[in-house]
């Protein structure tokens, strides 16, 4: 074996040792995803629920078939090229063998599953937090507005990096770095502005319920509407160092821990979009707020919070606006416009 070939092996063991590296993780993250999503579907087909339960059931539900392709087509994708870079020899050498492994049309197939999957649980969870921040703004038509604008400018990023990512052996690397790289700042726009809008919303009621309230525990509208915020703060964290990595593997070596914590990072971002509604569902749903801790569930509602308020509590979390949760929010309103 010449230097050469010894360089070439070791580059290529370097790339499946990541790629198998990405697939663990991205398997433990599966585990831990499959054990939310059994839960909260158990949840929401246990009790009554409105039509916007329903409808966020069913955008889980969808979520969770692009959660699966992603998982599977990133193992087999893994596989293929195992297959036929390693095992598969080629007579003109490991360069050639590698070309030929990825140029099989399953891979392109395979990729074009991942990014399609990936791409869409975000838009998914995208919408849903602007459905979250849409549903306490009912009332003001230039905030409904801003935040249909900034969904629709997120669909339209999302589809077009989603299909140059499909076809980029046709396109320069820098447009396809350019629109990843946009896609993802565009996403974190859309969820800061509908984080900050529902916490604005929680700070007003707050300051208008303890205004008029001598009672220091926290009631449920406002622990619902914390969890609303921590989900999307949690998120941003995420999408931020995602962004960061992206911009620092540009100029990074082949296989340096910027590659490593980036791909890792890409990863941890695709599964966080899927557990975040996942995991409000189920601390909503099951009553598993802040102040369960201090005081039991059945305990009377604040001044300030009618009792509407506390069986609308669902509906303010998930985003729904039936005429049962409009109701429920006619002194909210009042008191902070």
């Amino acid at each position: 074996m010449t230097s050469e070939e010894a360089q070439q092996l070791a580059l290529i063991g370097g790339n499946n040792y990541a790629n198998l590296t990405f697939v663990i993780f991205g398997s433990t993250l599966l585990g831990v995803y499959l054990l939310a999503f059994a839960i909260g579907m158990r949840v929401l087909f246990t009790k009554k629920n409105g039509k916007a339960t329903k409808v966020l059931t069913g955008f889980l539900m969808v979520a969770f078939v692009f959660t699966m392709l992603f998982i599977s087509g990133t193992i087999l994708f893994e596989l293929v090229l195992l297959k036929f870079g390693l095992i598969k020899s080629a007579p003109d050498g490991l360069a050639a063998q590698q070309l030929a492994a990825s140029a099989k049309p399953i891979l392109g197939i395979w990729n074009a599953i991942i990014v399609w999957s990936v791409n869409l649980s975000i838009l998914i969870a995208d919408g849903i937090i602007v459905w979250r921040a849409y549903a306490l703004w009912l009332n003001h038509r230039i905030v409904k507005w801003i935040l249909i604008v900034i969904l629709l400018a997120d669909i339209a990023l999302t589809f077009a990096d989603t299909i140059t990512d499909t076809v980029e052996e046709t396109l320069e690397s820098n447009s396809i770095l350019t629109l990843d790289y946009i896609s993802v700042v565009v996403s974190l726009i859309v969820n800061i502005v509908a984080t900050s809008l529902i916490a604005y919303r929680a700070w007003t009621y707050y300051r208008s319920t303890r205004s008029i309230s001598t009672r220091n525990k926290r009631s449920q509208v406002e622990a619902i509407l914390l969890l609303c915020i921590e989900s999307g703060a949690i998120l941003g964290i995420v999408q931020l160092l995602t962004l960061i990595l992206q911009a620092l593997d540009i100029r990074a070596v082949p296989l340096s821990p910027i590659t490593y914590a980036t791909g890792l990072f890409s990863i941890l971002y695709a599964y966080t979009v899927v557990l975040n509604p996942l995991a409000l569902v189920i601390l909503v749903q099951t009553e598993n707020t802040y102040e369960s801790s201090y005081h039991s569930s059945r305990d009377l509602p604040t001044v300030g919070e009618s009792l509407t308020d506390v069986v609308g509590r669902e509906d303010i979390a998930m985003g729904g606006y039936s005429s049962a949760s409009r109701a429920s929010r006619v002194s909210f309103y009042t008191s902070t416009v």
